[in-house]
């Protein structure tokens, strides 16, 4: 029998190491709501329903400079991603010193949280500018947005596995 809870969980946010992404996952319940219903924290402090998830400063630009992580209320997995050594692994900060973006930027999919430039494209001229804003629309790049379906990015991104 399939998991189907398993299979609707989406990335609400992202931490990238080098080629590998762990990506964050959660999914709203039937109401809507994105907490996970009776979680509470090592204190006791158990949250409100929210429609959204969020973390802290995460209305604020450069989000690379205020952000927290996502908090843990919402968080209900997480997947771990390798690509090649070869592949260009690139968030919106990336080549900025300080970015246009916010993370409610990303969660309302502005803008891609990460994006894989593959090996192929990206050393075709032999030097490599590693700025987001240059790769972001070009052909060939595959593009990860909050709230896309962690089995959609697994698809998406399987050749460069």
């Amino acid at each position: 029998m399939k998991d189907t809870a398993k299979e609707s969980l989406r990335i609400i946010d992202f931490k990238i190491n080098g080629s590998a992404v762990e990506f964050l996952l959660g999914s709203p319940d039937e109401k809507g709501f994105w907490t996970i219903p009776g979680w509470k924290a090592p204190n006791g402090y158990e949250p409100e329903p929210s429609k959204v998830c969020y973390g802290d400063d995460w209305d604020d630009r450069p989000y690379e400079h205020n952000a927290g992580p996502v908090y843990e209320q919402f968080v209900k997995g997480r997947r771990i991603l390798h690509f090649g050594y070869g592949d260009a692994v690139l968030e919106p900060r990336d080549g900025e010193l300080n970015s246009e973006w916010s993370k409610d930027d990303m969660r309302d999919r502005k803008v891609p949280c990460v994006i894989i430039v593959p090996h192929g494209i990206c050393n075709k001229s032999g030097y490599f500018d590693d700025s987001f804003d240059t790769w972001v629309g070009a052909d060939g790049v595959i593009r990860i947005y909050m709230g896309d379906r962690i089995e959609d990015v697994l698809a998406k991104t399987a050749a460069l596995r």
